[in-house]
């Protein structure tokens, strides 16, 4: 434990050194060589790992000389390899002594500024015990990052991450006086209670609320986890209720659920079947229960603790912090990918620019696939422990993360955030972050401060049936980013009520597409590409019986400007419809090529000709039997709208397939 007496003392030498003025260079008088001896003395007993004989040796030689910098550098060394067993506040004498080194020449000591600064993140505790001025760790580093950069080369190697710490200290510190734009509150006593709530997760369309409580009995004991959930009705959370299905006398500690609501992932400490002390969990949503949880197995699972999972929103990356060994730190996390085959794969640890020497946990990855969010202990702090946001570059790695500021972040602990599909708000939990808190930890709602905000998403859901609307179908539906057909989002409609959610990112065209056997094709196109105009969809969607004479609307398929050579992106399109006439063996089908009123007759017929024509010969070439197909053009004869805007002739210039025989 920190004697405050050691507390006084550190903060006593900070005050000394407040401000940083130019200084007279320092010319320490040479050691004693008493002090030489003793110092010589030490190394033989460090280098025999005698670390109590080296620190009373090199005490000793300090005591004789007191600026021997090699004694002082070598007692530093000496704690770090010993540890709390050498000294239980061995992080207050190392700062102490560094600061020693700082204060008698911050220019020729300027590299140990950024030792100070790595001790005040790491361990902010050895000054913000003293929380009249909880600023006081900030502005300390600010103080050392600056003596650093005054005095280092200009090719230092710490160069860009020390102006990265002195960026988010001016910011955080700016916060403080300034404070973000963020407006929170906790959740009514349907949710938080007298107990512990926390660890939030949220469907897409913010109607489900899972969450972990943990009851505290009347001696003051901590009882098991278990999972509740609310839903919302007329803008206001109803009392969450207890998931009886994944209700063991174990822990089920964090969780993340999907965006549709229908699947969980969770975790689960000290099972019978699990690898570790905390293992990964599965469970999906049936009629009306939650099927048996299942291990995720030993490719994500290992013989360590793996918790605080978040998947994203297309179901193919699981992020999830692990002690496992290898990380940077205490705790690190990582994510794992699905195969083409839906298999999860070993976990790959985020690296670096997110992963500290100290605790990164509770990773929420947003609908959008591109924002990151976590807990951390280990980067620029108000103290404890902070919420950050990671974004993911063009080149695909994780940026250094930006804290998310105060009031949101405070001297308290704030953790488990999650963002909402648009980017608005969300949730996180704290420890009594204000006076309105109901229990040990408590779950609260903010608005998001405009430069935190993720990039937005929106979702698509609504219910698959038949063509009278009377009978429920389970259907597939597949969505295709076009500009990234490697992005594909797969589920399917519920089987005893028709509903499914999806999600998709502002910034690019999709592909939407319904199928189920025996019915038509459904294909529709969403441009989602215009900032702040993407709404979010409720469909009735109504599948006909693949019969002759019917029609399969494609609205994905493009060609050049004038021309009948497919693009790229037509790909994605059809290959959907090559997937359905295997599906569908006995169908013979015609494509039919239609254009917009833009051109003569005889232009829009010949080319609308020469369209269908391309794409009847990609289906020849990709394993369809030519006898099962057959071309026309129509041209502009056939329009689904009046040609009288460009969003109507987009919807005109369509490819379609006519099915001409079922047997």
């Amino acid at each position: 434990m920190v004697k405050f007496s050691d507390i006084l003392r550190c903060i006593f030498l900070i005050l000394l050194t407040e401000s940083l003025h130019a200084q007279t260079p320092f010319h320490p008088s040479p050691a004693s060589k008493k002090a030489e001896n003793l110092y010589k003395d030490a190394i033989v007993y460090f280098n025999n790992l005698e670390f109590s004989s080296a620190l009373e040796h090199l005490y000793k030689a300090l005591e004789l000389s007191p600026d021997y910098k090699d004694a002082r550098l070598m007692l530093i060394q000496t704690y770090l390899k010993g540890g709390k067993e050498l000294d239980p506040v061995f992080e207050l004498k190392i700062y102490e002594h560094y600061l020693y080194l700082f204060n008698r020449d911050s220019v020729q000591n300027a590299d140990i500024a950024y030792e100070l600064v790595k001790l005040i993140i790491r361990y902010p505790s050895i000054i913000s015990e003293v929380r009249k001025d909880f600023t006081l760790p900030l502005r300390n580093i600010q103080r050392f990052l600056s003596s650093y950069l005054a005095f280092i080369k200009p090719d230092d190697s710490n160069k860009n991450m020390v102006n990265y710490y002195l960026n988010e200290t001016k910011k955080l510190l700016y916060s403080v006086v300034n404070p973000r734009n963020y407006v929170t509150t906790p959740l009514s006593e349907n949710i938080n209670t007298n107990h512990s709530e926390y660890f939030p997760s949220i469907t897409a369309d913010d109607s489900i609320l899972l969450f972990t409580r943990r009851f505290v009995t009347e001696d003051g004991s901590l009882g098991d986890e278990d999972f509740y959930l609310s839903e919302i009705k007329n803008k206001k959370w109803q009392t969450a209720k207890v998931i009886s299905d994944l209700r063991t006398n174990q822990n089920e500690g964090a969780s993340t659920i999907s965006p549709d609501g229908k699947t969980v992932i969770f975790s689960r400490c000290n099972s019978e079947d699990s690898y570790g002390k905390c293992d990964l969990y599965i469970s999906n949503k049936t009629a009306v229960h939650w099927s048996a949880p299942q291990n995720l197995g030993p490719a994500i699972n290992s013989s360590y603790w793996d918790s605080q999972p978040s998947l994203s929103a297309d179901g193919n990356m699981l992020y999830f912090s692990s002690d496992r060994p290898g990380g940077y730190g205490q705790e690190d996390i990582y994510v794992s990918m699905k195969d083409t085959n839906g298999i999860w794969q070993n976990p790959v640890n985020l690296g670096p620019s997110i992963n500290t020497s100290g605790r990164d946990t509770d990773p929420f990855i947003h609908a959008s696939g591109a924002d990151l969010y976590f807990t951390s202990d280990g980067w620029i702090s108000l103290g404890g422990f902070d919420i950050y946001k990671t974004t993911l570059t063009n080149d695909s790695i994780w940026s250094f993360p930006k804290n998310l500021g105060y009031p949101l972040n405070t001297v308290n602990h704030e953790k488990g955030i999650i963002v909402s599909a648009n980017g608005a708000g969300g949730f996180y939990y704290g420890q009594h972050p204000s006076p309105e808190g109901k229990g040990f930890m408590d779950i609260y709602s903010f608005t998001m401060d405009n430069d935190f905000r993720p990039v937005p998403a929106s979702y698509i859901k609504g219910i698959v049936t038949d063509e009278k609307g009377k009978k429920i179908l389970s259907a597939d539906i597949r969505i295709v980013n076009l500009d990234k057909p490697w992005q594909i989002t797969n589920t399917t409609s519920d089987s005893v009520n028709g509903d499914f959610l999806v999600t998709l990112t502002e910034g690019f065209p999709y592909a939407f597409y319904v199928d189920k056997q025996g019915y038509i094709l459904k294909s529709f196109h969403y441009d989602y590409t215009k900032p702040g105009k993407n709404r979010s969809k409720n469909l009735k969607l109504k599948l006909e019986p693949a019969k002759q004479g019917k029609f399969i609307v494609f609205n994905n398929i493009f060609f050049n400007f004038n021309s009948a050579d497919l693009l790229p992106k037509s790909l994605i399109e059809l290959r959907e419809m090559k997937r359905y006439l295997i599906r569908h063996p006995k169908l013979k089908i015609e494509v039919l090529g239609h254009t917009c009123d833009v051109g003569t007759d005889s232009y829009n017929q010949e080319l609308s000709e020469r369209r269908a024509n391309s794409v009847e010969q990609w289906l020849v070439k990709h394993t369809i039997s030519s006898e099962r197909l057959s071309y026309k053009g129509y041209g502009k004869k056939r329009p689904l709208f009046p040609n009288v805007s460009e969003e109507n002739r987009q919807f005109n210039r369509r490819t379609e397939f006519r099915i001409v025989d079922v047997k």
